[in-house]
C-alpha cells in the first residue's frame, strides 16, 4: 500500500517542508518511533519523533530478533548469518551506520540508506537539525570476508560502544546498542507502560 507520510516534529520542520517531503515518498513505509530523552539534539527531553518515510523500489525484506555480539579491538563487529545471508543478497553487503536519535546506531542496507539520505538531503533550510545528524554522521561500511564490519571510533564514541553490544532487527534496519544502555532504556519502557501508538494493536 503506498504511503506518503512525514511526521517530522522532532525537528521542528514546517509545514512547508512537510508537505515538501511528501511528495518525495511512497510505496514502503519506515518508521522510526524515537524517544528523545539523552539525545545531543536540543528538544523536549519527553517528546517523541516520529519519521515515516516511504521507500520505492526497495525489496521489503523485515529483519526482527536480537543477537548480543562483542566487538574486537579495532571495534568490528560480526554480522549474524542470518541476516548476513539477506544483506549480501539484498545490498550486496554494502551498509551504512549512522546516529539514532535514541543514542544508539541505525545500520541499514546501503539502497534503504540512499533513499532516506535523497529524502533528508532534499530538506528545505528548515531541515537542517536533521541534515546535520543523519547526514553528518553517516559512514559506509562493507561486511568483510569474515562477516564483520567496522563501526569507526566516532560512532562508538556517540552509542557508548565499548565490547558488549546488541544488534536489534528492526525492521527494514537495524539498531546497534550498548548492552548496558539497551537494558536501562528496556527496563524503562516496560516501567512506563505501552505507548498510545500501540493502543490499536491487539496481541
Amino acid at each position: 500500500m503506498a504511503q506518503a507520510i512525514i511526521f517530522a516534529r522532532y525537528f521542528n520542520l514546517d509545514v512547508y517542508s512537510q508537505s515538501f517531503l511528501s511528495l518525495c515518498c511512497e510505496s514502503v513505509f519506515l518508521c522510526f518511533a524515537l524517544t528523545l530523552h539523552q539525545t545531543s539534539l536540543k528538544v523536549s527531553a519527553s517528546g517523541i519523533f516520529c519519521l515515516f518515510v516511504g521507500f520505492c523500489g526497495v525489496s521489503r525484506v523485515i529483519f526482527q530478533g536480537s543477537n548480543a555480539l562483542a566487538l574486537d579491538a579495532k571495534g568490528r563487529m560480526n554480522i549474524p548469518q542470518k541476516h548476513r545471508d539477506a544483506l549480501i543478497e539484498l545490498s550486496g553487503g554494502a551498509l551504512t551506520l549512522t546516529k539514532h536519535p535514541e543514542g544508539c546506531l541505525q545500520l541499514l542496507p546501503r539502497n534503504v540508506w540512499e533513499k532516506m539520505r535523497e529524502a533528508i538531503a532534499a530538506l528545505p533550510m528548515g531541515g537542517g537539525n536533521a541534515k546535520r545528524f543523519f547526514l553528518g554522521s553517516a559512514s559506509d561500511v562493507e561486511i568483510d570476508s569474515a562477516g564483520r564490519i567496522l563501526i569507526s571510533p566516532e560512532l562508538r564514541d556517540f552509542a557508548q560502544l565499548t565490547r558488549d553490544v546488541m544488534l536489534l532487527g528492526v525492521g527494514s534496519s537495524f539498531e546497534v546498542w550498548d548492552t548496558r544502555k539497551f537494558a536501562e532504556m528496556e527496563q524503562k519502557s516496560i516501567e512506563a507502560g505501552m505507548p498510545e501508538v500501540l493502543n490499536g494493536l491487539c496481541f
